[in-house]
């Protein structure tokens, strides 16, 4: 083997090394969601159905997509019932592997005039930002759907990429159908990555399309050939995509009597009590993870203080009254009178975001640890306080629409994206203020190292956009665009922006990346070995 390829192995055991430290010294059993995707499993195991209840009868349920809960119990099926720590191994090779497709993907990504070691050379820098990005990194050791879905989407995107590369109809037509199978599969893991299929598919149709710009010159029977190739190409995207929903779909039908073939938004079961009079209010306000735990995760499991919400989530005096009376009624007789007893003290806001716009939510697994002085509320929230807190909703929407509807999206955008993304991670905390960091846990190194690799990889991320404009490789601009925006909008619609959302987009951003340190490291190498073609 040539010293490139022995570059790309060493690579790969650092990856793996790396992942496999991190899913045995690192686990973690914190999250919720992971106690609920085990739940799952365990009943599918045991019971034989689809639930999420601990004891008879074991009512079937469609809140969760069954990608991941499948994937548990195959895992306990085969190496333990409840083996946890096998899960985690196997999701630090899986994740192996996506660091691997993400150098792969530089690859494709990599433009047409470059010679196949510069080619290599940006697999092995895609794979190199990979292994040190510490936030995809850390999911291996959790029982979340962070790591399997990364894997399958960037498979997705390779496939297709691979697709768009191909000019040989048939092979093309051939990676356009794995493509939609990946897509599906991830859709079945994470139900918002089907996003990143719809936008592949838009990226085939604006592709052919700019060829047919380039080809009306040729004749009609050359348009309509291309036509054709799109119209095939998309039916296969599409059919494979559907295949892997269907089963679920049709599953969901027979037993529930609806359409689903995802998980719904809200995680109810027909006949559920929503509150969505309650959650538009929250995204009137909520611009901020850090609200999250407080304010939704504790609905109908504790107590919440009103006095943790920030001044913005109050348009005046009279508004603030009405809502603290309305959380007297959901808190009860006896948390009314600690919470009166907290009016008199001068309130505590939550920490502000920094001036750079640098957002820093607290985990909201360790913001729903109950206080073990203050008992849960009797009743919880009603439809008549629902319909209240629906009414407050609307007349600050009224009032102010481009808050609504514009700016707090866009903050809520950026609060995810430019987050320290520490979840998870031992010394795991809010980077301001500068003064309340942990210095047992060893925050005031950490958090800015955590924050400074966020901007580190969106600033690579842009140079790489930079050198695929540049190099006239325009389709992956096209779709970078299309597989980042629609699903930072369609997050920054929800009011509960949790960083951890966001995490899958940094393949696609350490790929771009990859192109200008492939550049630096040619230039360089171009330095030490000038008379001679510079080794990989």
């Amino acid at each position: 083997m040539n010293r490139t390829v022995w570059i790309t192995v060493a690579l790969l055991v650092a990856a793996l090394g790396s992942r496999l430290f991190i899913a045995t010294r690192l686990a973690t059993d914190e999250p919720d969601d992971g106690r609920v995707y085990a739940r799952i499993a365990l009943n599918v195991l045991d019971h034989h159905g689809y639930s999420v209840e601990t004891e008879e009868p074991y009512s079937p349920t469609y809140i969760r997509v069954p990608g991941y809960p499948l994937f548990l119990a195959l895992t306990y099926k085969v190496l333990g019932l409840e083996n946890n720590h096998a899960v985690r191994i196997l999701q630090a090779v899986l994740d192996t592997l996506t660091c691997l497709l993400i150098g792969c993907l530089a690859w494709t990504w990599a433009p047409r005039s470059w010679t196949g070691r510069q080619r290599m050379r940006a697999l092995n820098s895609g794979l190199a930002l990979a292994i040190v990005c510490p936030f995809i990194g850390i999911y291996v050791a959790t029982i979340l759907t962070e790591t399997l879905a990364t894997l399958l989407i960037t498979a997705s995107v390779l496939a297709a990429s691979v697709a768009l590369r191909f000019l040989e109809e048939r092979k093309r037509s051939l990676w356009w159908a794995v493509s939609g199978l990946f897509a599906g599969l991830a859709t079945m893991v994470r139900p918002e990555a089907g996003l990143f299929g719809a936008g592949l598919g838009v990226v085939m149709v604006l592709v052919v399309a700019s060829d047919w710009k380039t080809a009306r010159l040729t004749g009609f029977q050359h348009v309509r050939r291309l036509f054709g190739t799109v119209a095939i190409n998309a039916a296969l995207l599409c059919a494979a995509f559907g295949v892997v929903l269907a089963p679920w779909t049709i599953r969901n039908a027979r037993v529930f009597g609806v359409f689903q073939p995802i998980a719904p938004t809200r995680a109810g079961m027909p006949g559920d009590f929503i509150a969505y009079g309650y959650i538009r209010w929250l995204k009137t306000w909520v611009d901020d993870g850090r609200y999250v735990g407080p304010f939704e995760w504790a609905l109908d499991e504790r107590v919440i203080d009103v006095n943790q919400a920030p001044q913005h989530a109050f348009d005046s005096p009279e508004e603030r009254a009405e809502v603290v009376r309305l959380f007297d009624q959901y808190n009860g007789p006896g948390a009314s009178a600690q919470q009166s007893i907290k009016e008199t003290a001068p309130p505590q806001q939550p920490k502000e975001s920094g001036d750079d716009g640098e957002a820093d939510p607290e985990d909201s697994d360790e913001q729903d640890e109950p206080d073990e002085e203050v008992a849960p509320p009797p009743d919880g929230l009603t439809p008549q306080l629902d319909e209240q807190f629906d009414k407050i909703a609307q007349a600050r929407i009224a009032r102010h629409p481009i808050r609504y509807y514009v700016v707090l999206p866009v903050r809520r955008a950026i609060s995810m994206w430019f987050d320290t993304h520490s979840q998870y991670y031992p010394f795991d905390g809010s980077l301001f203020p500068l003064q309340s960091l942990d210095r047992d846990l060893h925050q005031q190194y950490w958090l800015p190292v955590f924050a400074l690799g966020t901007w580190s990889f969106t600033l690579l991320g842009l140079a790489g956009c930079v050198v695929i404009f540049r190099r006239g490789e325009k389709r992956w601009l096209l779709m970078l665009c299309l597989l980042l925006a629609p699903r930072l909008i369609l997050l920054s619609s929800f009011e509960n922006p949790e960083p951890r959302y966001v995490i899958e987009l940094f393949a696609f951003l350490l790929a771009a990346g990859s192109l200008p340190v492939a550049l630096l490291l040619e230039r360089m190498a171009r330095r030490v070995f000038p008379r001679s073609d510079s080794p990989a």
